[in-house]
């Protein structure tokens, strides 16, 4: 079983008392968990061995088509088996061995709470200017929006896989050279054996087509190069929450172009407001950034890209809200 996306409760208990019955049968049996990205299925039964797709789900039983088959041929068994124990080692841990891999539960979405609004706020004066925020998902198979599939942290030589809505935006030089881009004055290279960054926070709202969010955001890193939420999940939420809504991601997929692709963008839009009750300043501590990742068929309410709503789209704001 894969560690990414974690565990939901029920399923961690059961598979703690699976791993309590394989134990007593001897102490080569288990249940064990992957920690690098594997998707087939290789099931060793001690009698029998089978290979295929399915899980030990509904899904996997009764909701999907699945593909499975038993192997007959002992030396098909020999190196199946085989290939099990070069999986187990170095890189499979035995789930109760609590020393060396830490699995939380499903993590609770935290989106709701933040404070919401169904139109921007009467407040905030459009600054005009926008850009695109590229989604570079097919050169960060294991970073950027996927950083639950990476090696995951070690800390006192304990593994502990990154949230599955744990995710962070990483632009290019062209997309930092962007006037719009928040990012700190000075964007020199971190120096290494300094614990801080560069580090630019900001206020922005997560719009879906639907709603805004407010949410506080930050650049950092050598020259401002990643976009990440406080705390990091809320990012995650909310622009893996349009995938999973749309039906194009689950967890603990990858997101890869096809993902994007499917859903209908491979980018989020940046606009840049002021906020009227706050001093003018030449910093960002009177800005407020929208994020919009809303799907194209959802866009009837969306920002253009000045971050202008026409006269048709405010009177569709005011009658929804």
């Amino acid at each position: 079983y894969s560690h990414a996306g974690s565990f939901p409760k029920n399923l961690y208990s059961e598979l703690l008392k699976l791993q309590k019955g394989f134990q007593s049968t001897g102490s080569g049996s288990g249940v064990f968990i992957c920690t690098e990205s594997y998707h087939g299925k290789v099931y060793d039964f001690g009698q029998e061995v089978w290979l295929g797709s399915s899980n030990f789900s509904r899904t996997g039983f009764k909701d999907q088509l699945e593909a499975i088959v038993q192997i007959k041929d002992s030396q098909t068994i020999s190196e199946i088996r085989e290939y099990i124990n070069d999986l187990c080692a170095p890189e499979a841990k035995r789930i109760v061995s609590v020393d060396n891999v830490v699995l939380g539960n499903k993590y609770n979405r935290t989106l709701p709470t933040l404070k919401q609004f169904s139109r921007l706020p009467h407040y905030l004066s459009p600054d005009h200017i926008s850009m695109s925020l590229p989604l570079r998902v097919e050169v960060q198979p294991q970073s950027g929006l996927n950083l639950s599939r990476g090696k995951g942290r070690i800390s006192n030589g304990k593994y502990k896989p990154r949230p599955w809505y744990e995710v962070e935006i990483s632009s290019d030089d062209v997309t930092r050279s962007n006037p719009v881009y928040p990012k700190t004055p000075n964007t020199a290279p971190t120096i290494k054996h300094q614990k801080t960054t560069n580090q630019c926070e900001f206020t922005a709202l997560l719009f879906d087509g639907l709603c805004y969010r407010e949410c506080e955001m930050q650049t950092y890193g050598d020259y401002n190069k990643a976009m990440g939420s406080t705390p990091r999940t809320i990012l995650g939420e909310f622009l893996k929450g349009q995938l999973e809504k749309a039906r194009v991601l689950r967890c603990p997929e990858e997101i890869t172009t096809e993902t994007l692709s499917a859903y209908g963008r491979n980018d989020v839009t940046l606009i840049r407001y002021t906020n009227k009750l706050l001093p003018n300043t030449d910093d960002l501590s009177n800005k407020v950034f929208v994020l919009d990742f809303s799907r194209p068929k959802l866009s009837g309410t969306r920002p253009f890209a000045s971050g202008v709503l026409t006269p048709d789209e405010e009177e569709l704001n005011e009658n929804e809200s």
